[in-house]
C-alpha cells in the first residue's frame, strides 16, 4: 500500500478514532503553533485564541486566530472526515496579523500564564519580542518590547525558548551554547513606554553547553530552576541561585543530538527529551550526575525520524505527545508498561504508545496541548514537498477509547452492544 492509499485509509477512519478533528491548509509554511486565552466558554464548545506564524518568501507574519473547539462528545462525527486538504478550517477565523520584525522568520511563540495577552516570539534575529494582543483584531505590532542580549547571528533557526509558569520570566538558548534569562515582571502593568529589556543572567560557565542549545524549559513550579538540551548531546539542569555551572547533566546514551525537552508539572523529577534518531527518553533528574549516560528511566521508540517536538499533557498526568520528521504525532502513556508488569502480563514492544496521528503529509514542526480543553492538540506540519501548499494545522482530540484499559474497553463495547440490541428489539415489557 503506497503513502496516498494509507492516507485515504486514515481519512476514512477519522469518525471511528477521533472525537474531534479539523484541518486548516496554509499557503505558506508555519514552524509554530500556540494556544492563548479563552474568549468564551459554553457547555458545548469554547472559543479560544490560537497563534501561529507564516513563513513566506516576501512577507512573514504572526497570525492571531479564533478557534471554536467543541467539548468532548459534541462533534458531528459523520462530518469531521469531510474536509478538503487545500481549504481553511471552518473552525478557525483570522482576527489579526503582526508583521514579523525585519520580515524575519518567527520560529516559536509562547504566552505567559498570568498575562496571556502578552505574546512572546523568537525568530532568526538575535532579539526576542513581546507583543500586546489584548485586542486580537488590532494587535500592538508597532512597538513590541525587545529582549536584548544574544549576539548577532547566533539565533538563526533557533527554537530554544520558554516562559515561566510561576513568574514573568523568559529563557532563551542560542548557537553558542548560552542560555539567557530575562525578568519581565514590569510588563504586567502594560507594555507602553517599555522599549527594551536586558537579561538578568547568562548561563554557560564551566561544564555548560558546548554547541547549539535546541530547547529550554523552566521547572513548572519554580522560577529558579530550568533545564536545557542541545546538539552537544546533553541535558543540563540549572539553578539561577548558583548560575556559575549546571547543577547536574545527562548525556544521550547513543551520542545523538537532543532536539526538544519538557518538564512534568505532576512529577517534578520527571523530564522528557527527544533526539535526532527518533527516540524519546524519560529521565529522573535525581539520577543526573556530572557525566551520566544511563540515567534515563525508559525510552520510547515510535518515530522513524528525528523527534522535533514533545510536550507532557498539562491536564492529565503520565501522558505526553511527541512529533517527528516522519510526519507522525504519537500519544504515550508513561505508566502503561509499569502497570502491565505489576499485573504479571507480558510487556509488548511500544505498549506505551496509545495513539498514532498520521494525518499530516510532512514533517511535524510544532505541537501544543490545549490547556483549557482536555486531550485537544494543535499540530502543524510543513507540506510544501507534497504539493499541498505550505503547511497544515490540524486540531484534534483522539477518541476516549484509545485511553481506556482493556477492562474499560471491554465494558464499553458490552454497553454499546447492549444498547444496539435494545434499539433493534425495542423496549421490553
Amino acid at each position: 500500500m503506497n503513502d496516498h492509499s494509507k492516507y485515504l485509509q486514515w481519512k476514512k477512519s477519522i469518525p471511528l478514532v477521533y472525537d474531534f478533528f479539523t484541518h486548516h491548509n496554509l499557503q505558506v509554511p508555519s514552524p509554530c503553533v500556540h494556544w492563548s486565552s479563552v474568549l468564551s466558554k459554553e457547555e458545548k464548545h469554547l472559543s479560544q485564541i490560537m497563534c501561529f506564524s507564516e513563513r513566506g518568501n516576501t512577507k512573514n507574519h504572526i497570525i492571531i486566530s479564533k478557534v471554536k473547539v467543541p467539548s468532548e462528545y459534541q462533534s458531528d462525527l459523520s462530518r469531521i472526515s469531510q474536509f478538503n486538504e487545500s481549504k481553511p478550517s471552518p473552525h478557525m477565523e483570522t482576527l489579526g496579523k503582526i508583521k514579523a520584525p525585519r520580515n524575519t522568520e518567527v520560529n516559536r511563540l509562547r504566552t505567559f500564564p498570568t498575562c496571556k495577552h502578552l505574546l512572546l516570539s523568537k525568530s532568526d534575529l538575535s532579539d526576542l519580542h513581546i507583543w500586546d494582543i489584548s485586542d486580537p483584531s488590532s494587535p500592538k505590532d508597532k512597538d513590541p518590547v525587545v529582549l536584548k542580549g544574544h549576539e548577532d547571528g547566533v539565533c538563526e533557526s533557533s527554537f530554544a525558548v520558554d516562559t515561566c509558569d510561576s513568574a514573568m520570566m523568559v529563557a532563551s538558548g542560542d548557537q553558542q551554547g548560552n542560555v539567557l534569562i530575562w525578568d519581565v515582571q514590569s510588563l504586567e502593568s502594560g507594555t507602553d513606554g517599555k522599549k527594551a529589556l536586558s537579561p538578568i543572567q547568562s548561563l554557560k560557565g564551566d561544564n555548560g553547553h558546548t554547541d547549539t542549545v535546541e530547547a529550554v524549559k523552566f521547572q513548572p513550579k519554580s522560577s529558579q530552576e530550568l533545564c536545557s538540551a542541545g546538539d552537544d548531546k546533553s541535558i543540563r539542569l540549572w539553578d539561577l541561585r548558583a548560575p556559575e555551572a549546571p547543577v547536574a547533566s545527562a548525556f544521550n546514551e547513543n551520542d545523538n543530538d537532543f532536539h526538544c525537552v519538557d518538564w512534568s508539572a505532576f512529577d517534578l523529577n520527571s523530564l522528557l527529551a527527544g533526539d535526532s534518531q527518533g527516540v524519546v527518553y524519560l529521565y529522573d533528574k535525581r539520577k543526573f550526575s556530572a557525566e551520566s549516560k544511563d540515567c534515563y528511566i525508559r525510552s520510547f521508540s515510535g518515530h522513524t525520524a528525528a523527534v522535533t517536538c514533545l510536550e507532557f499533557n498539562p491536564l492529565t498526568p503520565n501522558y505526553f505527545a511527541s512529533g517527528g520528521e516522519d510526519g507522525c504525532v504519537v500519544l504515550w502513556d508513561t505508566n502503561k508498561e509499569q502497570a502491565m508488569a505489576v499485573n504479571g502480563s507480558t510487556v509488548d514492544t511500544n505498549v506505551e504508545l496509545i495513539f498514532n496521528h498520521v494525518g499530516h503529509r510532512g514533517s511535524i514542526q510544532d505541537l501544543n496541548w490545549n490547556p483549557e480543553s482536555p486531550w485537544c492538540l494543535a499540530t502543524v506540519s510543513e507540506d510544501s514537498s507534497e504539493g499541498l501548499g505550505g503547511g497544515t494545522i490540524q486540531i484534534w482530540r483522539s477518541s476516549s477509547l484509545s485511553r481506556m484499559t482493556k477492562d474499560e474497553l471491554s465494558k464499553e463495547i458490552e454497553l454499546v452492544c447492549r444498547d444496539s440490541k435494545r434499539v433493534k428489539t425495542g423496549p421490553g415489557p
